[in-house]
């Protein structure tokens, strides 16, 4: 009972309309899981895709849940530690990015490349993926109350907002990816779209650092 409380009065706390936003926006844009499941859908099509799908939805949902229970004292214990899996993180998706790049052509000569991603893959990769850190950190700190003794009730909510949203964003992202699947049977057609796609990762990567860097120029 008194963990439904919380759970009304963070409900109340919430900018609905701003958070909605951000989600939508978050789900609709290209990200490390939404190239990454019309890449999927690309080679795999829909139902072997089904599993990644799922680990990103109750990946993000967890990671939302603990980002409600560390945030507020996470960087008071160690401050540097936010760099540290920035760099973490910029580190793997680069990798992926050029996983992506250079995925073969053909199904045949699938054996490097990490599809089907799989659920607990798909579900752990959440901790290490940047645009995922960054949106729902940014609506947590953003659309709450900014009370530290709400935050985790408050990132329930938030993780049950966003969750018919990220789904809605996932399978039309790999549907998209499905729909590709003929016009990719051509080799040079494949090899420029993972180009393009790898590419893109790439720049989500470095768009990422643009706000730690200009915040260091800023201080310097």
């Amino acid at each position: 009972m008194e963990l439904l409380n919380q759970i009304n009065q963070a409900a109340s706390a919430i900018a609905i309309s701003a958070a909605l936003v951000i989600f939508i926006v978050a789900n609709i844009t290209p990200g490390p899981n939404n190239l990454m499941l019309m890449v999927s859908g690309v080679r795999i099509g829909l139902r072997r895709t089904l599993p990644h799908i799922w680990g990103i939805l109750v990946g993000v949902f967890l990671l939302v849940i603990g980002l409600g229970l560390v945030l507020d004292t996470a960087a008071d214990f160690f401050p540097p530690i936010l760099l540290i899996l920035r760099f973490i993180f910029s580190a793997i998706l680069l990798w992926l990015a050029y996983k992506i790049a250079t995925a073969p052509t053909s199904e045949e000569e699938d054996s490097s490349f990490p599809i089907p991603f799989g659920f607990w893959r798909a579900l752990l990769f959440q901790w290490v993926n940047s645009k995922a850190w960054a949106v729902h950190t940014f609506i947590i700190v953003s659309c709450g109350s900014g009370n530290p003794t709400t935050v985790t009730s408050e990132a329930l909510v938030i993780a049950l907002l966003g969750t018919p949203i990220a789904l809605a964003g996932t399978f039309s992202w790999t549907l998209f990816g499905v729909s590709l699947r003929g016009w990719l049977r051509e080799p040079k057609r494949a090899r420029i779209f993972y180009g393009v796609m790898g590419g893109a990762l790439s720049l989500i990567v470095l768009f990422l650092w643009i706000e730690p860097i200009l915040k260091w120029l800023g201080q310097g």
